[in-house]
């Protein structure tokens, strides 16, 4: 079962089950996203964050717009970003949150697990 750029079968088994459940329930295509550096890119100006922080949850962008994130709440912003551009290019990720070692992550405690209502493909394998 694939979805987006990486597949079902390495996902973490709640998730898998929570996919599966949201499909039968709600009739709709399910797209998973991964979270992979959605918290280390500014959600916006996508500048570095910075890795050195007094405190794990606030993060600054090192780039010109110097803001202070709370780093869910810049990560979730990044992965709703990242949730319609999937859904408009055939599941590929933007360019700055693609795994540089050619293999996707796969987000087992997080990332977004969304619904979508767009005449898109938001599965590659309509049958899972």
């Amino acid at each position: 079962m694939e979805m987006g750029s990486f597949q079902v079968a390495h996902v973490s088994g709640p998730i898998k089950g929570l996919y599966r459940e949201l499909k039968r329930r709600l009739g709709k295509r399910v797209r998973l996203v991964d979270e992979y550096r959605t918290s280390i890119i500014c959600s916006t100006c996508n500048g570095r964050m910075d890795k050195r922080s007094r405190f794990w949850s606030l993060k600054v962008c090192k780039n010109i717009c110097l803001t202070l994130w709370n780093r869910d709440t810049n990560a979730a912003r990044n992965i709703l970003r990242l949730f319609f551009y999937m859904n408009s290019n055939n599941g590929e990720r933007l360019e700055e949150f693609r795994n540089r070692g050619g293999e996707e992550s796969v987000a087992t405690s997080g990332g977004l697990v969304g619904t979508s209502r767009f005449g898109n493909n938001t599965s590659q394998n309509k049958n899972s």
